[in-house]
């Protein structure tokens, strides 16, 4: 079975706002299944699908509830981020035993995205010092961060580890509005 641990800022969030969620196959085709909060372990999503196959999970999400330490590096960066409900995908993930962490997994499909369109619209020069590239920077250390926060013998994830999450999943959110907007004018020339 797919699924994901969800954390608030204490731990995990018992009441999650499930919305618009729904389960995505390869090539973004939506695979019939059953999305839910299970009520034995709290703060965990269950995806129950009609196939045996890898799948991501997508659903309607809050980012006015995450806010971004405004470290030296990208102070000048994080004034203005995206907030409201979008609805964000995970990545392809295989079947497991352990639930994923959701917000890791959001940022993680996030940072593939961009660096794919980086590729993609011929925007993988960008100089070091652009804010595109800051951006990202930025998020994928917090993605690391999350990656190796968890405390050594311990089972599960933190309510730090989703937090570091949450911050790379913005800080590559705002990367990518700034990325289409460059793309944008950059066909307009």
């Amino acid at each position: 079975m797919l699924a994901f641990a969800v954390f608030d800022d204490k731990g995990p969030h018992a009441a999650y706002p499930l919305r618009q969620a729904h389960i995505v196959g390869k090539d973004d085709v939506v695979i019939p299944g059953i999305v839910e909060m299970r009520e034995d372990v709290p703060g965990t999503i269950a995806c129950r699908k009609a196939r045996d196959e890898a799948a991501c999970l997508a659903l309607l999400y809050d980012l006015t509830t995450t806010k971004v330490a405004a470290t030296p590096p990208i102070a000048d960066l994080v004034k203005s981020l995206p907030s409201g409900n979008v609805i964000l995908q995970t990545c392809l993930l295989p079947d497991r035993d352990e639930p994923y962490l959701l917000e890791l997994e959001l940022a993680r499909h996030r940072i593939m995205l961009l660096l794919n369109k980086l590729e993609e619209w011929s925007l993988a020069d960008l100089p070091p010092d652009h804010a595109v590239m800051r951006l990202l920077d930025e998020s994928r250390e917090r993605f690391t961060a999350a990656l190796v926060a968890h405390p050594p013998g311990t089972s599960g994830y933190t309510a730090e580890q989703a937090c570091l999450a949450r911050e790379s999943l913005l800080l590559a959110m705002e990367a990518g509005e700034r990325l289409a907007r460059l793309a944008g004018d950059r066909s307009l020339l």
